[in-house]
């Protein structure tokens, strides 16, 4: 390149970079709207003629995380409850589940995005499997010293903490990072993300009781709407994002 003439391929890295910043920057500030009327009003519009996908993808999760959970009691069980022994299992049981549920979410997201499903991504993220497990070993620390300082600290961070993943993830961010925005961008709405919280987590148990048939509706729902806050949150997400 000729001295004087623009570095164009530096001017588009730039460019990206802003594009992927300011949205991150407009949550943190609180520059964002988010209702619990809207977020249930989109998710179901969203659901459907998508239920069976995003349903396979939730059961898919469901069985690898079940299989893995019975191995590590399994092992557990053969070596006299090794406290060492329990502890290598609940490491692999997380390194092998984060990232698959890392998958579901994204599968969403895709969705909530004017995508379609595809359960191709469940296993699109064990390349970051050693992040997700340092992140969510942190955030789990931080939050349990949070509950111990009068609970309050610990349900505000179990909740501020929500997004933390994802953003590691798609934003590619650092882990600390991932956990300060996560925490800065939610804690302005953050009743209205508890709030919502709370009522997916009473449709679903309601949803359970008639032999699971209502589980065939209030999974979608629960995956789409926290796919809609993200998208709210951090001013929308296009699937071609994802690492």
């Amino acid at each position: 390149m000729r001295a004087g003439e623009p570095n164009t391929e530096n001017n588009s890295a730039a460019q990206r970079r802003s594009l992927q910043e300011e949205p991150v920057l407009a949550a943190v500030r609180g520059h964002y709207s988010l209702g619990i009327e809207d977020v249930f009003r989109e998710a179901r519009m969203l659901a459907e003629g998508h239920k069976l996908k995003l349903n396979i993808a939730a059961a898919l999760y469901s069985l690898i995380a079940i299989v893995m959970a019975l191995i590590v009691g399994g092992l557990g069980a053969i070596s006299n409850e090794s406290i060492g022994i329990a502890i290598i299992g609940e490491v692999v049981y997380a390194w092998i589940t984060l990232p698959i549920a890392m998958g579901v979410f994204a599968i969403s997201l895709d969705r909530v995005a004017g995508g379609e499903v595809t359960n191709d991504r469940l296993f699109q993220f064990f390349p970051q499997a050693t992040r997700l497990l340092l992140t969510t070993i942190l955030m789990t620390l931080i939050i349990f010293v949070g509950y111990i300082l009068l609970i309050i600290p610990g349900v505000y961070l179990s909740v501020a903490y929500l997004f933390a993943l994802p953003l590691l993830v798609q934003r590619r961010l650092g882990i600390l990072d991932a956990l300060e925005v996560s925490r800065k961008a939610i804690t302005h709405r953050w009743f209205t993300v508890c709030g919502v919280l709370l009522i997916l987590s009473a449709m679903n148990v309601i949803g359970a009781i008639p032999l699971g048939i209502g589980l065939i509706w209030t999974i979608p729902w629960t995956m789409l709407s926290i796919g809609v806050m993200y998208q709210k949150i951090f001013a929308g997400v296009a699937p071609s994002h994802w690492a």
